[in-house]
């Protein structure tokens, strides 16, 4: 299935200065039959290249961890009409979702592909937000662990938490 989505005529960028994340990406890319056109290391070249060479079936994949990344270029890039889909550092860590299953990877790159040009859409990038757990232990059969717990719970719902 991912096969397919990827089509050999795409030509694909990549922008990521941690040459772990770089390798995964590179790595996850070549699985599946893709090669990359040119990989920077820092966003000024990347600009740079781009002013030379940009074509309508670019792909750009860009991390937010390059020293001289700008969201502002990014977004100008975008409304040229280039597709980039920006990783963040969290996305890249290795214990991230993304980095355990590479079709997550396969798939964003899929639907960046798929859908229509990102220049009428105003897509902005937005964080994925953070969970956070509390946890509230206590010995067997401790005193009022659970009312405590069920209490958190509630007051956190009630101010718009989610909770489980």
């Amino acid at each position: 299935m991912p096969d397919q989505i990827l089509e050999p005529r795409w030509q694909i960028w990549t922008a990521i200065a941690n040459s772990e994340a770089e390798s995964f990406v590179a790595g996850t890319l070549h699985e599946y039959h893709f090669e990359i056109k040119y990989r920077c290391f820092n966003f000024a070249e990347l600009l740079a290249r781009l002013s030379i060479e940009s074509e309508a079936n670019q792909l750009i994949l860009i991390s937010d961890d390059l020293v001289d990344f700008d969201l502002a270029a990014m977004e100008r890039l975008r409304a040229q009409g280039l597709r980039t889909l920006l990783l963040t550092k969290s996305e890249l860590a290795s214990n991230s979702d993304l980095r355990s299953n590479s079709v997550e990877l396969v798939r964003r790159i899929g639907e960046l592909i798929k859908s229509p040009s990102t220049s009428d859409k105003g897509v902005r990038f937005t964080p994925n937000p953070r969970c956070q757990i509390i946890g509230v232990i206590s010995h067997s059969g401790g005193v009022g662990s659970t009312s405590i717990a069920i209490n958190l719970a509630m007051e956190l719902s009630i101010v718009g938490k989610q909770t489980l």
